[in-house]
C-alpha cells in the first residue's frame, strides 16, 4: 500500500487538519507550524494524528525561523521521523546568528538555546530590511 498525504498548504488551521483526519482523509498529515497557526495549532494536529494512530510529517523545508518552530514541535511529538532540510542552505539563514546544521550521520538536534532556539541577528536584519509596515 501507498501512504496518502496532504501537502502542508492544505492545513492551514488545526481546524482543518481535524477534519481530514477525522474523516479518514490521509494516512499521513502534513503541516507547517508557519503557515497553518503557529507551534500551538501544529503539535495539536501532530498530537491528534498520533491518537488516531498515523504520522505526521512537518513541512519544515525554509527559512531558519520557520525551521525552528517546526523542529521544536517535532520534538515534543513521537509521530514525526523525518526533517526537511534545504541543500545547499543558501539564503534560508539570512540574518540569523544561528541556523540548523545536519549532524555527521544525516540527523538534525532540536535547538537548546531559550524560545526557538536560535537568535536573531537584529543587526543583520535591519541592513537588509526594505520596508517596515
Amino acid at each position: 500500500d501507498i501512504a496518502v498525504t496532504s501537502g502542508e498548504v492544505h492545513t492551514r488551521t488545526f481546524q482543518e487538519a481535524a477534519n481530514y483526519l477525522t474523516r479518514g482523509a490521509w494516512d499521513i498529515v502534513r503541516i507547517d507550524a508557519a503557515i497553518s497557526g503557529g507551534i500551538t495549532a501544529t503539535k495539536k494536529a501532530a498530537s491528534l494524528a498520533e491518537g488516531l494512530g498515523l504520522r505526521c510529517e512537518i513541512h519544515s523545508f525554509g527559512y531558519t525561523l520557520a525551521q525552528a518552530a517546526n523542529l521544536q514541535v517535532m520534538g515534543a511529538v513521537a509521530n514525526c521521523k523525518y526533517f526537511e532540510f534545504p541543500m545547499p542552505i543558501g539564503g534560508y539563514g539570512a540574518g540569523m546568528r544561528d541556523q540548523i546544521d545536519l549532524e555527521p550521520d544525516g540527523t538534525v538536534c532540536v535547538p537548546q538555546k531559550p524560545g526557538l532556539g536560535v537568535e536573531v541577528d537584529w543587526e543583520r536584519m535591519d541592513a537588509m530590511t526594505v520596508a517596515r509596515f
